[in-house]
């Protein structure tokens, strides 16, 4: 009776239920090792409707591409997010046959641990979301975020920047979505809060939803270093036009125009101003370089030497070397790198480098700042940056990952360039992944403060001299801003040194903010972190192996008084000795 009912109201279930799918006994992650998979396809048997125009399922956990086939022929792919959705694919008039047909989730090569279910076709029109979002009463670019009442991103359909469960605006926007009850969530990146509502959709629902900055950031701007579209790229799913709607909608004011190989800039407007670079992607690592002016860097060129030249060569002033931890072409950078004293086999010569990328977080959230504590001890004079690589308009959202760089804020769609790349080269730069971490040094004492949005929380601050944890303090945070302020007394220092705090808290997991999964993860477990890491305080001009030269030179290598000044040095300059 309750199929029949169903079918009259325009709609028929072919798998109420969530099935996993995987690779017996090979857990993609430890969340899915207590689950048996109904195996690595899915083939469901089902008797047609023939009025159906869409087909709806839910998926989770999709990394890579899953086919979907109706009666052995594409239908469509799974979307592709980690973050649970409903997917909406349309049904041609000739694709179901009388009788039985046959729906298929064909999986990809590599493995890829999903769950899919809650499938079903429905011919039943749709609704219209009519969403507004202003900020003091003006209309203002954000992205809004519709999710059911489990938090999975709900279908919907529109013109540029909407994808399933996310859509971005200037002000005012409408959009298509299946008739039900959904969240509607707007936001604007880090630096605000959030507006939300629960709503009935029947026909046109009308929002109205309203932001405003919560995280002060006189004299810096939010800049990405590492941004990508489809268009230039080749892959993701971004146009042009899209980024440009996705930097404002999530407050990035500086974006570094990265497309792989070519130099490339975007439009500017009132709300940020446009850096045209280039990543510089070889077999031998990825680099963005910043501004990119003069003829293309020779990208084939495996020698990092000659590559450096060549990248100076195109004018840029800036280099950042990318994602260091990941497998490229069979090469992995810091691969190259000596943990302990910071010598990099392949040379230095890059100003920067990412600690964090929001595209392609590392297992241990920390293991990047390690090696960036290395590289300053050897005398790498080289700054922490973050991006968000990212190539999509939702799956990797951009902005995500940025970088705070000191810069007169007042007017973002006409900043000072110059200024901007100058800080960069001095240092005066700073990681955020949700948390903005500041460090101050008031006489004989040094301030740490941390802040960030009432969505975000910290549970952890660490201090480090010259990579070696001096203190760590975890606390509980709540929806203030301002989530940690504190003093600590320098202690006595044997010589030169530096320092930097490192703040942390638990990943935001809601679908406007969630951190994403590591992409080339080196551990089944993950538990997500948000992360600010502060500019280098320099206590002094030498770095721990010049100090240890010095020495050195002053006392030669006899080992006996070489083995009464490790008495008197930090652990850092014994390293380096």
């Amino acid at each position: 009776m309750l199929t029949l009912l169903l079918l009259l109201l325009g709609q028929e279930t072919i798998e109420p239920r969530r099935v996993f799918l995987g690779t017996p006994g090979d857990p993609e992650w430890e969340e899915f090792a207590g689950e048996t998979p109904a195996g690595r396809r899915l083939d469901l048997k089902f008797m047609s409707m023939p009025k159906a125009t869409t087909l709806f399922l839910r998926q989770e956990d999709v990394k890579l591409g899953w086919a979907v086939e109706l009666n052995g022929r594409r239908l469509g792919a799974l979307h592709l997010m980690e973050h649970p959705l409903t997917l909406a694919l349309p049904v041609s008039a000739d694709a179901l046959k009388d009788g039985e047909n046959i729906l298929s989730i064909v999986p990809p090569k590599a493995a890829d641990d999903i769950r899919v279910g809650e499938i079903r076709l429905d011919a039943r029109p749709w609704g219209t979301l009519d969403v507004t979002v202003t900020e003091e009463g003006r209309p203002v670019p954000c992205r809004v975020t519709v999710t059911d009442v489990d938090g999975a991103l709900a279908p919907l359909s529109g013109g540029p920047g909407v994808r399933p469960g996310v859509f971005y605006i200037d002000g005012h926007a409408r959009v298509s979505v299946p008739r039900g009850t959904y969240i509607v969530t707007a936001s604007r990146g880090f630096e605000y809060g959030i507006d939300r509502v629960t709503v009935e959709v029947v026909d046109v629902r009308q929002v109205s939803l309203a932001i405003r900055r919560e995280v002060p950031t006189p004299g810096l701007v939010a800049c990405d270093t590492h941004i990508h579209t489809l268009e230039f790229s080749g892959h993701g799913d971004a146009s042009v036009e899209e980024r440009r709607l996705t930097l404002a909608g999530e407050g990035v004011e500086l974006p570094i125009v990265t497309e792989h190989n070519q130099h490339r800039t975007y439009e500017g407007g009132p709300r940020f101003t446009p850096i045209g670079g280039n990543e510089v992607t070889t077999k031998k690592g990825h680099f963005n370089v910043f501004p990119a002016t003069g003829p293309v860097p020779d990208w084939k060129e495996e020698r990092w030497p000659e590559l450096m030249r060549s990248m100076r060569a195109s004018g840029a002033q800036v280099v950042i070397l990318n994602h260091p931890r990941d497998l490229h072409s069979n090469f992995r950078p810091f691969d190259h790198l000596e943990p302990i004293t910071g010598e990099l086999k392949m040379g230095g010569g890059f100003d920067a480098v990412e600690v964090i990328n929001s595209g392609a977080l590392q297992s241990d959230p920390m293991q990047l700042f390690r090696d960036w504590f290395a590289l300053l001890n050897h005398g790498y004079r080289v700054a922490g940056v973050a991006g968000s690589d990212s190539h999509d308009v939702a799956r990797y959202t951009v902005g995500q990952g940025r970088t705070y760089v000191a810069v007169d804020d007042r007017d973002p769609g006409n900043l000072d360039v110059a200024a901007a790349v100058e800080s960069f080269r001095a240092g005066r730069v700073q990681a955020c992944l949700g948390l903005l971490t500041k460090l101050e040094r008031v006489g004989e004492e040094v301030e740490v403060t941390v802040l960030g949005p009432s969505w975000v929380r910290a549970d952890r601050v660490e201090l480090y001299v010259n990579g070696v944890r001096l203190r760590e303090l975890s606390f509980t945070s709540g929806p203030d801003v301002e989530k940690f302020r504190r003093r600590w007394r320098i202690p006595r220092l044997k010589h030169d040194a530096w320092m930097v705090a490192v703040a942390s808290g638990p990943g935001v997991r809601e679908a406007f903010g969630a951190i994403p999964k590591p992409y080339k993860p080196r551990s089944k477990a993950w538990e997500p972190r948000v992360l600010g890491s502060s500019p280098v305080l320099w206590l002094g001009t030498k770095s721990p192996r010049k100090t240890a030269r010095g020495i050195l030179a002053t006392l030669g290598k006899d080992p006996e008084k070489l083995r009464r000044m490790y008495e008197d040095i930090d652990e850092a300059v014994a390293a380096q000795l």
